[in-house]
């Protein structure tokens, strides 16, 4: 005989009872902090099944924990549909406008939003509160934007109008503690804070310098390894790394940049270094190490190939980050095929070359002064007239130059 057997349970049935809700999780917290990293859509997908799921207050909390680790601020209302707002609204107005899209953030729109400023600050630095709203999104947005909105947004954060504290506070997102030796360090915030000197203008000086201080004052173990005695005043500490840095990006242009065809030796880094004055107690071993590291490893933006070159500028006039095509210099020797090639490229990507980009005259006055400077330290006082000259006929050259070179001369 048989025995009657009980009606199997429906499968959709069977599928309820074997997964749980995401209120009986053991742990909920270790789902929800893997999805900071998703998208509008995903968040969007993911919602759907919270709310068939979980109740809203719930909910909730999550949206603002979103809203905190993707953009650094909090809504009074209506989380989810702020950061719906934030991800679509405000990020289509930053592709323009950085300046633009952070004052339509706090503009006292349909959504309240708020970040967490420290008032003791604010009384040390005099600033206004409304100055410091941008910093905390920035912070957030550089960890995860695509490279050329992060391009884009570093360019923004070291414009000359913004206080040169407000990127030392951006700065400080990145800790160096533990990086054993600048270039380490460099790598390190170049994958964070994609600045370039070519994107950044005049804002990379400001970078390298608050870098250095950075670096020598999370890592008062490692000055040793930089030639610097441990007693040393912190600003006089600072222009050995600022120089090293300085030579380090020098070097990587010198070593990758193709229109350089006579590339730098070791020898020649070394003599270059020792002439610096804040180089010449630099053990030769870091600068050998140095050269080897860039020479087999080029400084990179990103990981992978894309990282370690770029086919346009970005330049930011504190209005609004402009995008140009990178063009060659007229004394290149890439050669027309290479011309042609960059220009093609250019158009392919929108005609962005018909804006050149201007000439940096910040950057050409302190080549110039670093050469004064170098004159006065290594030639004797009856011949420092005639280099001084040769200095104003070469910054007097590099103003007519445009003229000079244009088609109507």
């Amino acid at each position: 005989s048989t025995a009657a057997r009980p009606p199997a349970a429906p499968l959709c049935s069977r599928k309820q009872s074997m997964s749980p809700s995401l209120d009986s999780l053991p742990e909920p917290s270790l789902v929800f902090s893997r999805l900071d990293l998703a998208t509008a859509t995903s968040l969007a997908a993911v919602s759907k099944s919270w709310r068939a799921g979980c109740h809203e207050p719930l909910c909730e909390p999550r949206w603002q924990f979103f809203l905190q680790s993707r953009w650094g601020v909090e809504a009074t209302d209506r989380p989810r549909e702020a950061l719906a707002w934030l991800e679509t609204a405000v990020r289509k107005e930053m592709a323009c406008s950085y300046r633009r899209g952070f004052e339509t953030m706090f503009s006292g729109g349909a959504f309240s939003l708020s970040v967490h400023v420290d008032h003791a600050l604010l009384a040390e630095s005099e600033l206004f509160e409304s100055e410091l709203f941008w910093e905390a999104p920035a912070r957030k947005l550089l960890l995860w934007l695509p490279l050329h909105e992060r391009r884009r947004l570093a360019s923004f954060v070291c414009h000359d109008s913004h206080p040169r504290a407000s990127l030392d506070r951006v700065l400080r997102a990145f800790p160096q503690a533990g990086s054993p030796s600048p270039l380490a360090a460099l790598r390190g915030l170049l994958l964070q804070f994609p600045f370039l000197p070519i994107d950044a203008g005049s804002g990379a000086d400001r970078v390298i310098g608050l870098f250095s201080m950075h670096w020598l004052r999370d890592n008062p173990s490692a000055w040793a390894s930089v030639g610097l005695d441990g007693g040393l005043p912190l600003p006089e500490a600072r222009h050995t790394v600022y120089s090293l840095v300085y030579a380090t990006i020098v070097l990587n242009t010198d070593l990758h940049n193709p229109a350089v065809k006579t590339k730098m030796s070791r020898a020649q880094f070394l003599t270059n270094c020792r002439e610096a004055p804040y180089l010449q107690f630099v053990p030769e071993r870091l600068l050998l190490e140095t050269y080897e590291s860039i020479r087999t490893s080029p400084l990179a933006i990103a990981p992978g190939p894309r990282g370690r070159s770029v086919s346009s500028i970005v330049r930011s006039t504190g209005d609004e980050e402009i995008d140009v095509a990178a063009t060659l210099s007229t004394h290149s020797t890439l050669g027309p095929e290479a011309v042609a090639a960059a220009a093609a490229a250019a158009e392919a990507a929108g005609g962005a070359a018909a804006r050149a980009p201007e000439v940096d005259w910040v950057v050409a006055y302190y080549n110039v002064l670093d050469m004064l400077r170098w004159a006065r330290a290594r030639v004797a006082p009856l011949h420092l007239a005639s280099v001084m000259a040769v200095a104003v006929v070469a910054a007097v050259s590099l103003a007519l130059a445009p003229a000079l070179l244009s088609p109507a001369s």
